[in-house]
Formats: structure tokens, C-alpha cells, sequence
């Protein structure tokens, strides 16, 4: 995704932050100009029902392909296209092998085109890519193709959540999106439900999706009971053998126990990043741990930004300390950039071999070039005296934040991390100490059928807030009973199975056809899994969907045949592709051009470092030389730039003195970087690579002169004032 503006001047490297990699969409043969997501929760089962308004580009009919990714593991179970008042199409479960067959006479014996196929191609980044041919398509009219799937939903954090891929390109239709969530496998009702952090109702609420990141739905679930929750469906696959899904999820428990530490540590991070409602959400959480523990615990706050700073100065007792630290975490911040590193590392200083509990509240915006393993290098802590907890607000319209780096360091000090919602955090900072109190994971799962064990790869453990869903097949009739055992602590957990919902059997399928369903007294063989997923509805590495009209001539015998044995040929378009000819992604021959993945124009960072940067350059060049030996040579300047402030700069280039050089470090971290609004947009961290070449004045030429032109127009428009500004969606050229 990376634009160049001049190769001597400034590489921009746009680098997608706090989002699961997934493919865009690619379409080709039409264009679309609607897009409605109806999501639909029964209990932990999600299905989603896309539906896609399409127009051909040529006024000749056409093959129009759609290629989209799925969560992984998630599984297509229908397909439609209705083009106007036709009616829609009948999908028919084949196997991908017919599929890939086509009948050799269909044009002598006057037989239609199909309407159409869907079927899985790979799984790759993360998700299932899927594809679907709809035919015919015209320029002259919309014809609407409708795709149905259905998926576990991620139990984490005590909530249900659904992911549904970036679709990418700006070129598409916004889509709207309409939630409902039922009832269903374990679960007694549904609380509240939030499209990309925006709460909605959890029937019937709506919202509107960006295509440029990921898209998330959640929903808040009252389970039944108060222990682990168990949910499972059993379906036969043949005379002699059965699968059987079992769900299992912890729901967090409020802790008996007041949070008591023998000592506190809050760490805040004060970056511009947070923005104001981070900031007071991260005061908010700050002041009811401090509330919640004994007026005695000693206490204290570390904020950090580019660098890290003790706030009291000595351990104060919490009471003392509370006021204190509201009014420290309230001040507005000074500088961009967000080092955690050196945060974990004055941690470590002041905890000693003290037994500490460290809170770390921040927004999860860290430099891309921060792995776990360095915030694990720079908290040298003893493990088994601090507890170490992360605590994310994630502000409304913002992606929920990768965890990849942050779970390794919690898990390290036996802690949690914890996302919560800025829209949210009231309740949040009067729960959150509760759930940060001691809460003992689930361990030892094992599963009984019909009292019988069975082996089930099931997590080693499954902590408060998180769930699993597991599929096995075996030898024998369906189970009729499903019970779970496991230890909680001490304790030991027998709990019966609830039933889930049927939208898991095709999930089961796709685990069969992929290979990945645990094979506990039967293996599956290919036979078998066709066979599930024809039954199912679902399409897999084996089976596909053929799209037919019902109504065109020889269709009706067709689908028949085809629903009872699964014999297929495929009657395709007269100039559409063959289906082993597009193993690699389509490309079209004039791709569209992409809007500015970062959110603002190039020309903002050609203004930053012109107008921004360079000033303070010189100025720390000037200061360098003054009674100084006078030095010259190349600074390489590397920015991150994300949420409105400089969030890491690094150097490199000629070895230069180090005065100078921090002194470029501070100038560019107190430049001022516009705002945007993140509702719609992809959470983008830009990486703004640029040489400074410095030359030391003579006689003649009193300071640096700035050699380049940075690539503005001969006639350069006046700077721009740096402050929030609207959506400008200028390609990068």
C-alpha cells in the first residue's frame, strides 16, 4: 500500500494497525451501488445475510466475480441472485469436484446458463476466502446477489463477538448494517449490542459499516446460571457414525473478594493519542481502583508518553494519593508518542522485589516496531510477586485493538487484559476492580457422551470472560446427553449440556471438510464429510454451491437430481472462465485508483515536515555549531504518525552528535499533526520516511537551506492551520 511522492523526498508506508489481516474484496465484471448486512446472533451462533446490489459494466451480458473473506472457520450456507423482477435463484449443494465439470452439449440442447456459484478457495490471512460468479449482468439493470454465512462468535472479555473482514476499497457501497440477537444455547437474553463500539439495540438496532477495516459487532450476554456454561448439538453423518459440537464459556464472576494489593501501581499512558475521552476514561479507571482498595495501600502513578515519569515521588497511602493522581491524569498532554517500553522499565525500578499490583491503562497505540518480547525484556519483574494487568479504552468508531503484543506480557505476570468502551467506562470503573480481583480459570475440561468419555482437544484452560467451541465425530447414534467436567481451583465442575443452536451444524461440515474436527472413536473420511456437508447446507474445500433458476428450462430435474444423489455439470456462461484457470486472486487490467488509506491528504505530511519539521532542524543545527566543530552529512528521519500526534521517530544516516540529535527528537515529537474522525475509516499508523541533508554554513549562506521542494506545486498553496479537520478523501497520487 506504500506511495512514493519523490524518491529523494518522502516514502509513505501505510501500515493497518489493531485490525485482523483479511484480504480485500475483489469484483470484477460489475460495479456495486448497494450493500445491506443483516447480523443476526442466536445465543453464540452468529449468521450474517450480505446482500450486494450489482450493475455490469458492459451492456453485453457478463460473469460478474466476487471474492470476499469470512471469519476463519466460518462457513457459506446460501446463496441467491435476483436480477429485477425475475425470480431469485435456487442454490443446490455440490460436490467441488462436479462443480468443476460442465455439461459438453448444453448450447446444442438450448440449456440456460446457470445463475451462478460460491465456493471456498483457501484460507489465508487469517479467514476463509470465498468466491461467488453471478450471471448474467448488464449496465442496464441491478440484479441483487444475496450470500448467507454463519460463524462461532469470540467470547472474550465477557462479551460476544463477531468480526466480519475489511472489505477495502472505497469504490464500494457503504453498507447497512441491522443486528438481532435471540435467545439461544446457553444464553438467557442479550443486554446490549455495539456495531464498531456504537451501542445499538439488540433488536432491530442499525448502524452503517465502513469497508476500509474490519467491521465489529458485539453483544453482551446474560448466560444461564452462574457457573460455566455448556451448549452442544449431535447430528448423524451415517447409519454407524455422529458429530457433536460442544461449546464451553466462563462467564466472568465479580469477585467475593474486595481487590486488595499490598501495594498499587497505576500506569497511565498520557501520548496525544488517548485524545480527551481516552484521558478521562483512563482518570475515570484510575480513580475507582483507587477508590475500591484500602485508604492504606501504598500507591503510585507513572505517566508515559515518549518517555516515562514517577507522579508522586514516594509510595502514598491511597486516600492521600487519589486527588493526587485525578488531577495528574486529567493535564493535558505536551507530546506525542508512546513508549512502553520505557514505562515497564521505571516499573521495574520502583517495584523492586516488592509484591506490586501494576495496572497499565493505555490505548494499545504502539510503535510498529514493538514486539512482546521487548515489553517482556524491559519488565524485569519478579513474576511471582506482581500481578500485571493492561486495561484498553477504546474510543467509539475505533477498531478493538490488536492484542498480540500486550496478552504475552499480562499472561507473563499472571494478569488480564481488559478492552472496555469509552461509551461505557461509568459502569466499567465501578466494576473494573471486581474483575480484576482473583477469578480462577477453568481447568482439566474433559467431555462425557451419554455418559461415555471422549477425548476433545479443548483448551489447557479457559479464563473468566472466554469461551471455546469444539467439534468431534464418532462411532455411534447422535448424543442425547452432554456433560462437561473440569476444575475450578480446588473445586471440581460437572455441567450439563444445553442445546445449541442449529446454525452449528454447518461449522461442524466446514471442521469435517477442512480436516479439523477431532476425531474421537471415528475418523471422517472425504465420503463423509460431502456427505455432512450436503446435509448441512455448507460450503467447504469439498462441496460448493451451484445458483440455478428454478424455472428455466431442464433446472427442475437438475436441482432434484442433484439434491438426491449430488450429480452435477455445470451449463457456464458462453464466455466465462474455467474454475482451475483463477487459482490466484483476480486483478483487474485497470485497477481503480485507492483513496488515502491514512485518513488525510499526502499533502499533510508534506506541510508537517516543511512547515513543522525543517523549522526546528535548523534551529537544532544552529545550536549545534554554535562554538562547536562543524559536522554535515545525511539525517535519515523515520515518523509514525497515528491519531493526531507523532507517535515514534527514530534516526539514522551519518553519525551525528547526540545533543543534536535529541534535540530533532523533541522538535518533531511537539509538532502538531491533524485529527479525524475514525468512524468509517481504516485505524491506519502512517510511517513517513524522509533525509534531511545538512550542510554546514559558510560565510556566505548563514543557516541549512532546505534543498528539496518536497514535491509541492510551483505555486504553493498557504499552509494549512493544524487542527481537526474533516474527511478528505484525496488518492494518493
Amino acid at each position: 500500500m506504500g506511495r512514493s511522492f519523490r524518491a529523494d523526498v518522502i516514502a509513505l508506508v501505510l501500515m493497518a494497525a489493531a485490525t485482523t489481516a483479511s484480504a480485500d474484496v475483489e469484483l470484477l465484471g460489475a460495479r456495486e451501488t448497494g450493500c445491506t448486512i443483516a447480523v443476526q446472533f442466536v445465543g453464540p451462533i452468529a449468521t450474517v445475510t450480505e446482500t450486494h446490489e450489482l450493475i455490469g459494466v458492459d451492456p453485453s451480458a457478463v460473469e460478474a466475480h466476487y471474492r470476499f473473506t469470512v471469519p476463519a472457520g466460518a462457513v457459506v450456507i446460501d446463496g441467491n441472485l435476483r436480477a429485477g423482477r425475475a425470480a431469485g435463484s435456487t442454490a443446490v449443494v455440490v460436490s467441488a469436484e462436479a462443480l468443476a465439470t460442465t455439461t459438453p452439449d448444453a448450447d446444442r440442447l438450448g440449456l440456460p446458463a446457470d445463475r451462478g456459484l460460491i465456493r471456498w478457495l483457501a484460507t489465508e490471512d487469517g479467514g476463509e476466502r470465498v468466491e461467488a460468479r453471478v450471471y448474467p449482468l448488464t449496465d442496464e439493470a441491478a440484479a441483487h446477489l444475496t450470500i448467507r454465512w454463519s460463524a462461532a462468535a469470540r467470547y472474550d472479555g465477557g462479551r460476544l463477538q463477531l468480526t466480519i473482514p475489511s472489505r477495502g476499497h472505497a469504490e464500494l457501497a457503504q453498507c447497512a448494517v441491522r443486528l438481532d440477537a435471540r435467545a439461544g444455547g446457553g444464553v438467557r437474553r442479550f443486554t446490549a449490542g455495539y456495531i464498531d463500539g456504537m451501542k445499538i439495540a439488540v433488536s432491530g438496532g442499525r448502524a452503517s459499516a465502513a469497508n476500509a477495516r474490519d467491521l465489529t459487532v458485539e453483544v453482551d450476554p446474560e448466560w444461564s446460571g452462574t457457573g460455566p456454561v455448556v451448549a452442544a448439538r449431535s447430528r448423524a453423518v451415517t447409519e454407524s457414525s455422529s458429530v457433536t459440537s460442544i461449546a464451553v464459556y466462563v462467564p466472568p464472576r465479580q469477585s467475593a473478594t474486595a481487590l486488595a494489593p499490598p501495594r498499587l501501581l497505576i500506569a497511565v499512558d498520557a501520548s496525544k493519542s488517548m485524545g480527551a475521552e481516552g484521558r478521562t476514561a483512563a482518570a475515570a479507571l484510575a480513580d475507582g481502583l483507587i477508590a475500591a482498595v484500602p485508604a492504606t495501600t501504598p500507591t503510585e502513578l507513572v505517566l508515559f508518553d515518549r518517555t516515562a515519569r514517577r507522579e508522586l515521588g514516594a509510595w502514598t497511602a491511597a486516600k492521600k494519593a487519589r486527588p493526587m493522581i485525578r488531577q495528574r491524569i486529567a493535564a493535558p498532554p505536551t507530546t506525542g508518542g508512546t513508549d512502553l517500553g520505557a514505562a515497564l522499565n521505571l516499573i521495574a525500578s520502583l517495584v523492586g522485589d516488592e509484591p506490586t499490583r501494576v495496572v497499565v491503562i493505555t490505548d494499545a497505540m504502539l510503535s510498529t516496531r514493538v514486539a512482546s518480547a521487548d515489553l517482556l525484556g524491559a519488565a524485569m519483574m519478579p513474576a511471582q510477586q506482581v500481578t500485571l494487568d493492561v486495561v484498553i479504552p477504546v474510543i467509539p468508531g475505533a477498531p478493538l485493538p490488536d492484542r498480540a503484543t500486550l496478552d504475552p506480557l499480562a499472561a507473563m505476570f499472571h494478569g488480564k487484559v481488559l478492552v472496555l468502551r469509552t461509551s461505557e467506562v461509568g459502569a466499567a470503573a465501578a466494576r473494573l476492580p471486581r474483575r480484576l480481583a482473583e477469578d480462577q480459570p477453568v481447568r482439566e475440561l474433559a467431555v462425557t457422551l451419554d455418559g461415555e468419555p471422549l477425548f476433545v482437544r479443548f483448551p489447557d484452560e479457559l479464563a473468566p470472560g472466554a469461551g471455546a467451541l469444539v467439534h468431534v465425530s464418532y462411532a455411534g447414534p447422535p448424543a442425547r446427553r452432554v456433560q462437561l467436567t473440569a476444575q475450578r481451583g480446588l473445586t471440581a465442575i460437572t455441567v450439563d449440556g444445553q442445546a445449541l443452536p442449529a446454525a452449528s451444524d454447518p461449522l461442524a461440515a466446514f471442521a469435517a471438510g477442512q480436516g479439523t474436527i477431532d476425531a474421537g472413536t471415528h475418523a471422517l473420511d472425504g465420503a463423509d464429510a460431502l456427505a455432512l456437508a450436503r446435509t448441512t447446507h455448507a460450503v467447504t474445500a469439498a462441496a460448493a454451491l451451484a445458483l440455478l433458476d428454478p424455472g428455466a428450462r431442464g433446472n427442475a430435474a437438475r436441482i432434484e437430481l442433484a439434491r438426491a444423489t449430488g450429480a452435477f455439470t455445470r451449463n457456464a456462461p458462453p464466455t466465462a472462465a474455467a474454475l482451475d484457470a483463477l487459482a490466484g486472486p483476480i486483478a483487474p487490467s485497470n485497477p481503480p485508483p485507492r483513496s488515502a488509506d491514512d485518513n488525510l491528504p499526502a499533502s499533510t505530511y508534506q506541510y508537517l515536515i516543511k512547515y513543522h519539521l525543517w523549522p526546528g532542524v535548523k534551529d537544532c543545527y544552529r545550536a549545534a555549531l554554535r562554538g562547536k566543530p562543524r559536522f554535515s552529512g545525511t539525517l535519515e528521519v523515520t515518523l509514525e504518525i497515528a491519531r493526531g500526534e507523532i507517535h515514534d521517530a527514530r534516526f539514522g544516516g551519518t553519525a551525528m552528535p547526540s545533543e543534536f540529535v535529541a534535540c530533532v527528537a523533541a522538535a518533531a515529537y511537539a509538532m502538531e499533526v491533524p485529527t479525524y474522525d475514525l468512524d468509517g475509516l481504516a485505524e491506519t499508523i502512517a510511517v513517513v520516511r524522509k533525509p534531511i541533508y545538512l550542510r554546514a554554513p559558510t560565510a556566505n549562506d548563514e543557516e541549512p537551506v532546505l534543498s528539496e521542494d518536497l514535491g509541492m506545486p510551483a505555486v504553493e498553496p498557504a499552509a494549512p492551520v493544524l487542527e481537526p479537520t474533516p474527511l478528505d478523501n484525496t488518492p494518493l497520487e
